[in-house]
This record gives structure tokens, C-alpha cells and sequence, in this order.
């Protein structure tokens, strides 16, 4: 009768235990390069008060569909197809009242938000261009995606349109 004699091998020498450590290994940091990146880049919010803004979100536009639906106004927001970064690109508004005429409003304001970094955001006052008009040579600091808000006032009340474009290199 013979005796088996069993070699003891550690486990490190096995390719399988080996493999299964490595990618655990790779595994845990990937998310500490994943944590590290969300912890050091900008959080893209476009507004400080951004939770109280939700919170009033259904009230804020159920009053803003009765100035619009008050005013009557008609609003066309036109601007040009490739906009360029540190290059003068210029907004027109046109608004007309509920019988198709122009109308009048008192003042109009462009926004600017960039989604991706809130401290390049910038507001600029458009000039009135004639009845139910308002114009803005606006500069863009970057490239990329910009969200336009165009906002009209007169007297109380206000109007607003948005786009969000794009502004090549």
C-alpha cells in the first residue's frame, strides 16, 4: 500500500486566485479614479438656489402661463446657425401681440448659461431695434453647449423663450 503525499502548494501560485485578485484589484481603482474626478470637477449646476427653484417649479410656471396667456404674446428668438466662440454672434427677438401686430414691451435680457461651468454664465441687456424688437451682439467666452433664455418684460408682467445651442471653436 502506498502513501499518497500530498505536496502543500500556497494558494498565490494558483493563475486563478491570481486573476481573481487582479481584477478586483482593477476593479477598486477604477472607482478611486472615479471618485477622485467627481470629487475635483465642477458639479455643472447652473444655479445656486437650484433645490428652492424645483421646489416652486409646478407654482412659478402656473403664474408665468397667465402673464403669457395675459400678454397674448407670440415671441421669435433668431440667432445664427453657427456661432463662434470669441466672436460677436447676434440675437434678435421679434414679439407680436395676439392680433399679429408688434408688440410693446418695456425691456428684454439674454442669459447665458453654460451647463458645464457655471462661472462662465453672463447676462446681457438687449437693445430695443424697433417695434416688438430687441437685439444683442453677444460674445461666448467657450465653446460648446450654451442655454439661451431671452426674457420680456413689461409693466409686471414677463415673458421668456429658450434654446440651447451650440458654439463651435
Amino acid at each position: 500500500m502506498t502513501v499518497d503525499k500530498h505536496k502543500y502548494e500556497p494558494a498565490w501560485k494558483s493563475p486563478w486566485v491570481r486573476g481573481m485578485v487582479g481584477l478586483i484589484g482593477v476593479v477598486l481603482m477604477a472607482n478611486g479614479v472615479m471618485v477622485y474626478v467627481a470629487i475635483t470637477t465642477s458639479p455643472g449646476l447652473v444655479t445656486e438656489d437650484y433645490y428652492e427653484r424645483g421646489k416652486n417649479f409646478v407654482n412659478r410656471t402656473k403664474i408665468e402661463f397667465v402673464q403669457r396667456t395675459r400678454l397674448g404674446w407670440q415671441m421669435d428668438l433668431s440667432f445664427p446657425k453657427e456661432a463662434q466662440a470669441s466672436t460677436p454672434a447676434q440675437f434678435h427677438i421679434s414679439i407680436t401681440g395676439k392680433d399679429g401686430a408688434p408688440a410693446v414691451a418695456d425691456s428684454s435680457t439674454l442669459f447665458a448659461y453654460r451647463p458645464s461651468d457655471s462661472t462662465l454664465d453672463f447676462v446681457v441687456p438687449m437693445k430695443h431695434s424697433g417695434q416688438g424688437n430687441f437685439a444683442a451682439d453677444v460674445l461666448f467666452p467657450a465653446k460648446g453647449a450654451w442655454d439661451i433664455i431671452v426674457e420680456v418684460k413689461k409693466g409686471d408682467g414677463h415673458h421668456s423663450v429658450a434654446e440651447r445651442i451650440n458654439v463651435a471653436d
